[in-house]
């Protein structure tokens, strides 16, 4: 009788079959990835660089926007241009001690509360325009972001309004801190605006002698004179980048498409 010799091997499972498969996969994963690292390597360095070179042309062509030459901002001076400097546009106005904007009895709360809205009314926003790139490159003015909605004009700031917009938060920093409420502006914002009206004051240098009497109400009454502070809200009307100044942290681009009433909140007083 003959004995034949067999070999058996056990027969896999669906479990087993299963477990097989998965690695597989995984070692037919890594032998891709391996086979591909170059590849993916060089796609991720290609599309970093379409990325930059998209940012430097839109560089590019917001610099080419302005047909004129803007200075570098190390070396700009900038040219005379007339918005309110005709001294024909000037106008003789009464220096006061109090006004709207301010009161000594602070323990009247009415009187208080009117002069909170005097300068919650004021709109510095109002102050932001959009200029031409040309002109603004022919008077020798630094390039300036585009106003969203029309790449052909620049956004620019009037200075002076700028600095009511830095006295504003000044003023109401110090009257929270007064009252232990939670601040709106941050310590830093309010730091520069400090600075900015220190060289603002330096800059314009006003040279009115103001008589004194040595109690505490220097040029009380004086006639002073001033720009038409009118011309310039005109002008900034003309010009607006229909911008709106904001406490919240918002996108840059949801500040404009807001076009003001041509009232910048702003009055002279007591007088105008």
């Amino acid at each position: 009788m003959t004995t034949s010799t067999h070999e058996y091997s056990r027969i896999q499972d669906d479990e087993d079959s299963g477990k097989s498969t998965v690695q597989e996969k995984r070692l037919s994963r890594k032998r891709w990835l391996r086979q591909n690292l170059g590849f993916i390597v060089s796609i991720v360095v290609v599309s970093l660089w379409t990325i930059t070179s998209i940012v430097e042309i839109k560089d590019n062509e917001m610099n080419q926007m302005a047909t004129g030459k803007h200075p570098p901002l190390t070396t700009h001076r900038v040219n005379t241009y007339m918005i309110t400097d005709d001294s024909s546009q000037s106008v003789w106005l009464r220096y006061g001690w109090w006004s709207k904007y301010s009161t000594d009895d602070h323990l009247n709360i009415t009187a208080v509360e009117e002069v909170d809205q005097a300068w919650d009314g004021i709109v510095a926003g109002h102050g932001v325009v959009a200029i031409d790139h040309k002109w603004a490159a022919d008077q020798g003015l630094p390039l300036s972001m585009n106003l969203p909605d029309d790449h052909s004009k620049g956004v620019y700031i009037l200075d002076a309004y700028h600095q009511i917009h830095c006295l504003t938060i000044i003023r109401k920093t110090l009257y929270q801190l007064q009252r232990r409420e939670p601040v709106t502006w941050p310590a830093a914002h309010t730091i520069h605006c400090f600075d900015a009206l220190r060289q603002y004051i330096m800059c314009t240098g006003g040279d009115t002698l103001l008589y004194t009497k040595g109690r505490n109400t220097t040029g009380d009454g004086q006639y002073r004179r001033c720009k038409n502070w009118g011309t310039l809200r005109d002008w900034a009307t003309t010009h607006t980048a229909c911008y709106r100044d904001s406490e919240k942290n918002i996108p840059l681009d949801d500040h404009f498409g807001y076009c003001d009433n041509g009232d910048d909140g702003l009055s002279w007083a007591p007088g105008e």
